[in-house]
């Protein structure tokens, strides 16, 4: 760990000092003093112990020219949003104390893993973005990261269809037996196997060229191909082939990338940045530049007023064609039944249409107790500040956090290691983090045994769908800003 202010720390405390002034300058002297000054001094100290500062300072830089080149960027992704650093330096654009977003979610010092942030870009303007950070630290200091692709049993029946001279139709036929069976990508021949419908059909194959069914079983999992992570970048102190393998993927550019995959490049000390394109960013600048030439001339996304009525009436209605997350059916008649009246009501929207709290029956819970239709109550009062917004039911893991802060003590740094461990869904170690807490708690003296008994059972269900409220709250807000374009300029959107 860093002990002593390095070069690099003091810039950095010196733009976050800035930022501060920027983003807070409107707000009172006692906020100031009691919320940001010590939210801010706590994360610096983080920060700059854990070595960090590089980091925050390539990515403000590389937001700085984005900005400067009139390149979009979208509003945060994952649990950087949680920081309030990241938030005074404009790498991010979420503000973490309006949505008590939580700095230990996205860097503990209690665990010290790297910090991970992902920048979302304009789809059609990434390449400039990704030359800059090549010309700025060099060419031999830059890389992207490999990825490989590898051998599914699907996928190995086309390339084998070929190699045989199987006929299409009796490829095609296999491939809709396994896409019949479940994620037809992920079925492995194992399982396979024990399909009758996918044994005969392969049987009938066998018959005339037993070929195809061995070099299934051999072949599959292997790799197939090497592709690029479609935003990871490193950037490196030294020329990077001093750090790691690495290839050309292309004859046409000298750039170089990794020959390690992401998880790999990040066990050797690596350090990655995601760099993603993302076309819903593009669409939105197209559209607030051309309501500026035709309509209004003020307008901007960033800065609009965050209760618009037009933009949650045509989302009730059922209207999402082209608004961000909200295109499938589903979504769009669980937007129609939980009856959306604030953005905060579009953050809890994206958590609960999902697979595990839709099956859990926690979702509709949420819809029945936000419109009256059941009573809504708290496993103990002191939870009820922080699950106040969401009825009553656990939605997003920061609150699994805060749970396990009030009712046993923890630090949150501990907390986030808890939900990191019950998030791997590994029942062992869940039960004995869960008897932990319920220890921790009795020992305090301020909880009865049924209670904590009830909130064990509530975080060990949550746990297994656990949602990340910084991402949720960064994504609501291209969710909220496509529909009030979709609103209040629909031709031009």
């Amino acid at each position: 760990m860093v002990t002593e202010l390095r070069e690099q720390d003091q810039y950095m405390i010196y733009l976050t000092e800035i930022g501060v002034k920027k983003r807070y300058g409107d707000k009172s002297d006692e906020y100031m003093r009691d919320v940001v000054i010590p939210r801010v001094k706590k994360e610096i100290g983080v920060i700059t112990s854990l070595g960090w500062s590089d980091y925050f300072l390539i990515l403000a830089d590389i937001m700085d020219y984005c900005r400067s080149n009139d390149i979009p960027v979208g509003p945060a992704r994952g649990s950087a949003g949680g920081s309030v650093v990241s938030y005074c330096l404009e790498i991010t654009d979420v503000d973490p104390l309006a949505f008590d977003l939580i700095f230990e979610r996205f860097l503990n010092p209690e665990r010290n893993s790297p910090p991970d942030i992902d920048v979302d870009l304009c789809w059609d303007r990434r390449q400039e973005v990704l030359a800059y950070v090549y010309r700025k630290y060099g060419e031999d200091r830059v890389a992207q990261i490999a990825t490989f692709g590898t051998l599914s049993a699907k996928s190995l029946l086309d390339d084998l269809g070929r190699v045989y001279r199987i006929p299409k139709g009796e490829i095609a036929e296999l491939k809709q037996i396994i896409d019949s069976l479940g994620d037809g990508d992920k079925m492995t021949y194992d399982r396979l196997i024990d399909e009758p419908a996918f044994i005969d059909k392969i049987h009938e194959l066998e018959q005339r060229d037993s070929r195809i069914v061995n070099a299934l079983a051999k072949l599959e999992g292997l790799h197939r191909h090497t592709s690029i992570h479609a935003g990871g970048v490193i950037i490196a102190n030294q020329p990077m082939h001093n750090l790691a393998p690495t290839f050309q993927p292309s004859r046409k550019e000298k750039r170089t990338a990794t020959q390690y995959e992401m998880t790999d490049a990040e066990a050797v000390g690596l350090l990655k940045m995601d760099l993603l394109g993302l076309k819903t960013i593009t669409l939105i600048d197209w559209a607030e530049k051309d309501v500026r030439r035709l309509a209004d001339p003020n307008f901007y996304t960033r800065g609009y007023r965050m209760d618009d009525q037009k933009a949650f009436d045509i989302i009730n209605q059922g209207r999402t064609a082209g608004i961000f997350q909200l295109e499938g059916t589903g979504i769009t008649r669980f937007a129609q039944e939980m009856h959306v009246e604030s953005f905060n009501d579009i953050v809890a929207l994206l958590a609960l249409y999902r697979p595990g709290p839709l099956d859990s029956g926690s979702a509709q819970q949420y819809i029945d107790r936000k419109n009256g239709k059941e009573e809504v109550s708290y496993p103990h009062p002191d939870l009820e500040p922080i699950l106040k917004d969401t009825y009553g039911i656990i939605t997003y893991q920061e609150q699994v956090m805060w749970t396990l802060q009030i009712m046993a003590d923890y630090s949150l740094g501990q907390a986030d290691i808890v939900r990191r461990a019950m998030g791997k869904k590994d029942d062992e170690l869940m039960q004995e983090e869960l008897s932990k807490f319920k220890q921790a708690s009795l020992a305090t003296g301020r909880y009865e045994m049924s209670v904590i008994e009830e909130v064990a059972h509530l975080i060990e269900t949550f746990a297994r769908y656990g949602f990340n409220k910084s991402h949720g709250v960064a994504y609501a807000y291209l969710t909220y800003w496509t529909a009030v374009l979709k609103a209040r300029y629909p031709a031009i959107f």
